[in-house]
C-alpha cells in the first residue's frame, strides 16, 4: 500500500474525505471508498485486509473518524447532535468501515461513546435510539460477544451512560440500556453473571 500522503497530513485528508462523504445524501460509503483510494488506501482482497489489521494506516483512519465527529459536534451548536444528519451518517460510515476492516472493529462504538459524551443526560435518550435501531449491526461488530475489544467498547459506552443517569428520573432509559446489552451480548458474558453470588439489598 503506497500512501499519497502520510502522518498528520494523511489524517487531515482522511478526515476531510469522511466529513465530505457524511454530507452526501446517497451512496456516501462508495464515495468515501473512492476518496480513500485516492489517498492510497486500497484493500482489494480479504487477505490484504487481514495484513493491515492494527496497522498505522488503519489507526490513522480511525483517528480521522474521531476527529471528524469532534468537528461536526463543535459545528453543531443549534440542535442535538443526533438530529444532525451528517453526524448520523458519519457514525454509519464508521460501522461500514469497521465491517470492511478499514478501521478497528471497536471504532464505531468508540465514536458513539464520544457522541453520547457530548450530549446532556436528557439528550441521551433520543441519541440512544441510534443504538437500539442497529442491534443487528452491533451483534455483527461484537461477533455476538466473541470480539473482546468491540464488546468491551460497547460495555464501556453503556456503563458510562448509566453512571450519568439518575436512577429515579431516568429509570426508563436505564432499562433500555440493559435491554440493549441483553439483546447484543450472550448470556455467558461475565458482566451479566453474578460471579460472587452477592445478594441485592
Amino acid at each position: 500500500m503506497i500512501m499519497a500522503v502520510s502522518g498528520p497530513k494523511l489524517v487531515e485528508a482522511a478526515k476531510a474525505a469522511i466529513i465530505t462523504s457524511a454530507s452526501l445524501k446517497t451512496e456516501n460509503a462508495g464515495e468515501l471508498e473512492k476518496m480513500l483510494n485516492a489517498l492510497g488506501y486500497s484493500w482489494a482482497t480479504p487477505e490484504e485486509v487481514a495484513k493491515i489489521d492494527g496497522s498505522p494506516e488503519q489507526e490513522d483512519l480511525a483517528l480521522a473518524f474521531r476527529l471528524g465527529l469532534e468537528q461536526l459536534v463543535i459545528e453543531n451548536k443549534t440542535m442535538e447532535s443526533i438530529k444532525d444528519a451528517r453526524i448520523v451518517s458519519l457514525m454509519d460510515l464508521s460501522v461500514h468501515a469497521a465491517m470492511q476492516s478499514w478501521v478497528p472493529r471497536q471504532l464505531p462504538l468508540m465514536v458513539i461513546h464520544e457522541m453520547l459524551e457530548a450530549q446532556t443526560a436528557d439528550q441521551c435518550s433520543q441519541a440512544f435510539c441510534y443504538l437500539e435501531q442497529r442491534v443487528d449491526k452491533l451483534r455483527q461488530l461484537t461477533e455476538n460477544g466473541e470480539h473482546k475489544y468491540s464488546q468491551a467498547a460497547l460495555l464501556r459506552c453503556c456503563n458510562t451512560l448509566m453512571q450519568r443517569l439518575s436512577k429515579s428520573s431516568s429509570l426508563l432509559l436505564c432499562g433500555r440500556v440493559l435491554m440493549l446489552l441483553a439483546h447484543v451480548l450472550p448470556l455467558t458474558e461475565k458482566s451479566g453473571v453474578n460471579l460472587k453470588v452477592s445478594e441485592s439489598e
